[in-house]
């Protein structure tokens, strides 16, 4: 009898161990993907100082963009990339709603995010993009480390 009410105990227990990290990686996947789309909502309007509030101070990014049939790579860190896209003259507005997300986290500290986007101009669809982002969770907020991008035109 002690052992079948051990038994119970244990299964219990490893039920209710396993709904809390199931819970708390949903929050966490939520919380995630909330900044991602504050930061695409940020980068569609130009505004900077909103990206630069989720950004960790060495972030970088990169990408891949095709023109003319070739694959030209970039990569700066973030800080020059905000300074770049400031420089700008009436830049146009965009947005990049996300059609799948893929998320991964690790240990409620690290995630890993990919997402599938239609950039669009002038309601428009003009790039297929697939953006790859890390986050890491500084103190209780979730900030980027880095991001890039393959950018496709849509013809």
């Amino acid at each position: 009898m002690q052992k079948i009410k051990l038994i119970i105990l244990l299964m219990y227990l490893s039920v209710n161990a396993f709904t809390q990290n199931v819970s708390t990686n949903s929050e966490d996947e939520t919380a995630v993907k909330a900044v991602v789309e504050q930061f695409l909502k940020a980068a569609g309007n130009y505004d900077i100082a909103a990206m630069r509030l989720l950004f960790l101070p060495n972030a970088n990014i990169g990408w891949h963009s095709l023109k003319d049939g070739k694959w030209i790579p970039s990569s700066v860190t973030a800080e020059t990339w905000f300074e770049s896209i400031a420089k700008r003259v009436n830049p146009k507005l965009y947005t990049e709603p996300v059609s799948n997300y893929t998320i991964h986290i690790s240990e409620g500290r690290l995630a890993f995010v990919q997402a599938d986007a239609i950039l669009h101009r002038d309601g428009q669809p003009k790039a297929h993009n697939m953006d790859f982002f890390i986050l890491m969770k500084e103190n209780s907020a979730w900030k980027f480390l880095s991001g890039s991008f393959t950018s496709v035109p849509i013809k």
